[in-house]
């Protein structure tokens, strides 16, 4: 489990009982206006997949980040290749034409 907003970042203790009560593991201070972007365009279904290069304490990693990134755009291409493709409904038996298969 992941949370974020502006709020849980400066306030230790809401951080800690996150942590305890709903195994909140890490903190992402980046994905409000992500989230009000979604919310904006009244999206019903999204995933988020993010690069996390960070260490634990909060000291940033700049040289891990391009590594960070490229395993998340590998991962959503993974996620994006296993989406089945839609299947191409034959023409209806009883149509007329015989070139119905090439504008399908």
């Amino acid at each position: 489990m992941i949370a974020g907003g502006k709020n849980i970042l400066t306030n230790d203790y809401l951080k800690s009982t996150l942590c305890d009560r709903c195994n909140v593991l890490c903190f992402d201070s980046e994905i409000d206006q992500v989230i009000a972007a979604i919310q904006g365009n009244r999206t019903e279904s999204f995933m988020i997949i993010r690069g996390v290069s960070d260490y634990h304490d909060g000291t940033l990693n700049k040289e891990w980040q391009p590594f960070s990134s490229l395993c998340a755009a590998a991962f959503m291409k993974t996620i994006i290749y296993k989406i089945p493709k839609p299947s191409r409904q034959k023409p209806n038996s009883h149509s007329n034409s015989e070139h119905d298969d090439d504008i399908l």
